[in-house]
């Protein structure tokens, strides 16, 4: 199969497979490969698909840049063979259940970082296509001098784009071809899931083309001198984590092969944003949806990681009846409602909601749906009650979610609290689970900062830990009580809390709902 053959399938794959729905979206798009680096003035291009899963035509459908990043931009259609056709910057008509193939054109106009560039897939009466950040987002990167360009190919086992487990802890693996039609360059070569970093194992290896075996022994990553116009071959390794299942959602569901620079930043790059690390420069990406079983149960409560209105985010389903979106900005998003999540199934109910940390007008009221499954996923959205939408959202459980902070469960030391990457102020836990400390809370409304003294005490989750415990604290003049909500990660040899925190009652002054971090001193 031919390589523009093959991106085409596979990008076709990652429109069209299945996944829980609350409501039909006709429009879906995806593009491959994820990524591409290019020199100022220089035209780099990806395949694109867009999909119409109705039963009417759509018509004078186009593609356009969704925001102001320095790139110049094309799109164009093309045939079967991903041979383009027709002029470009051409409106076009999709006909009912059938799909657009396109070749899209950036050229970047000035040097700019490592970004997730969105797309604007629009047709007459749709004003776009849902964002999914690496399926219908492309990660461009341009620098002002030439840097390495590596256009990689991924191929699973069905040839469809999807890697599928059939048992729990199963290993998988797929075969990927790169070819670098950029500066040769030293690149590190490896796989990462972001929605999934607890529940699939990855290791790669450079492989014989001849006969697909690992040159050396599979590890974390490959490094590679990646000579211009070379092209290498690689296996990726899935092992499937054995406690949680990975649902069939291939937005968040995804494995990711990604070629990093060495050196430092090139210049006019600064780093990245989005779904990759920050550092270092991200040369080149290809990516496969996943699928494996989980276990039986009704695990429901924890960590969930995935997207919230189009962005990277994480959520907490804390209690059988609240879930809260955290995602990358300062502000949170989320529901409570008197009624109780069942443990599997579908969930509607009229609820109190947050929304850009603030409870919404009219006492916050509106309308929650969510589908949902034990140990897996959760897919839903928001809406006010007067019909307007607030968000939506889809994401995987983590199995984190059953793992305690410490043995007894009790955040024991002195923790940092910050805001925005900023410290706001200092609370200390005893071995009795006991708080003190004293903090500056957020503001809103434009009022004034508030500085606090706080106490409380730590409400732990038991088995499931303090990714299911909270932290109580009283704010002593600050209004009412803030519930402190999260999960825990060890960055090197620093433990970290990361979550939000939440009021008990609305109360204008300072926020009643925020993303922050505790750093244990």
């Amino acid at each position: 199969m031919s390589l523009t053959r093959l991106v085409a399938t596979a990008c076709l794959a990652a429109v069209t497979f299945s996944a829980p729905t609350l409501a039909q979206i006709v429009l879906r798009s995806s593009v491959l490969p994820n990524s591409r680096a290019a020199t100022v003035g220089q035209t780099v291009t990806v395949f694109s698909t867009m999909l119409n899963s109705g039963d009417s035509e759509l018509t004078n459908c186009s593609v356009a840049l969704a925001g102001t990043d320095p790139y110049t931009f094309a799109y164009r259609r093309t045939d079967a063979t991903n041979t383009p056709v027709g002029a470009a910057d051409t409106p076009f008509n999709i006909p009912a259940n059938s799909s657009q193939s396109l070749v899209l054109s950036f050229t970047p106009t000035a040097a700019a970082a490592g970004d997730e560039v969105q797309l604007t897939y629009a047709c007459d009466g749709i004003v776009t296509a849902p964002v999914t950040p690496g399926v219908n987002t492309v990660f461009l990167t341009a620098s002002a001098t030439a840097t390495p360009d590596i256009v990689p190919i991924l191929a699973t086992p069905t040839a469809d784009g999807v890697l599928r487990f059939e048992t729990q802890g199963q290993v998988r693996a797929m075969s990927a071809a790169a070819i670098n039609i950029g500066e040769a360059g030293d690149i590190d070569v490896s796989a990462t899931a972001p929605f999934l970093p607890n529940s699939v194992g990855l290791q790669v290896c450079e492989t014989n083309p001849a006969n697909g075996t690992c040159l050396a022994p599979r590890s974390a990553s490959v490094r590679v001198n990646f000579a211009q116009n070379q092209t290498r071959t690689f296996a990726i390794f899935a092992d499937a984590a054995d406690n949680a299942g990975i649902p069939n959602l291939p937005a968040v569901s995804r494995l990711y092969l990604v070629f990093n620079g060495v050196v430092a930043t090139p210049d006019g790059v600064d780093g990245t944003s989005g779904i990759f690390p920050a550092t270092p420069p991200v040369f080149g990406a290809t990516s496969s949806a996943a699928i494996a079983p989980g276990p039986s149960g009704d695990e429901f409560l924890g960590v969930y990681r995935g997207i919230f209105n189009g962005e990277p985010s994480v959520l907490f389903v804390h209690g059988f009846n609240q879930l809260i979106m955290a995602g990358e900005g300062a502000l949170v998003d989320g529901f409570s409602s008197g009624t109780g999540f069942p443990s599997n199934g579908n969930y509607q109910a009229t609820t109190t909601g947050i929304a850009d940390g603030e409870y919404l007008p009219r006492v916050g009221i509106g309308t929650a749906q969510a589908t949902y499954q034990s140990r897996s996923f959760v897919r839903g959205n928001y809406t006010h009650i007067d019909g307007t939408p607030v968000y939506d959202f889809q994401a995987v459980w983590d199995p984190n979610s059953l793992n305690p902070i410490y043995p007894d469960d009790i955040p024991q030391g002195s923790w940092d609290v910050r805001y925005q990457g900023a410290s706001i102020g200092t609370v200390t836990v005893d071995a009795g689970g006991n708080i003190d400390g004293s903090m500056t809370w957020p503001v809103a409304d434009g009022a004034a900062s508030e500085t606090c003294d706080v106490q409380g005490l730590t409400g732990g989750g038991g088995r499931a830990g303090f990714n299911l415990g909270t932290f109580i604290v009283n704010a002593d003049g600050c209004g009412p009580s803030f519930y402190f909500h999260g999960t825990y990660e060890d960055r090197g040899a620093q433990r970290v809390l990361t979550g939000y925190a939440v009021k008990q009652a609305s109360r204008s002054g300072t926020l009643d709902m925020f993303r922050v971090e505790l750093l244990r001193q």
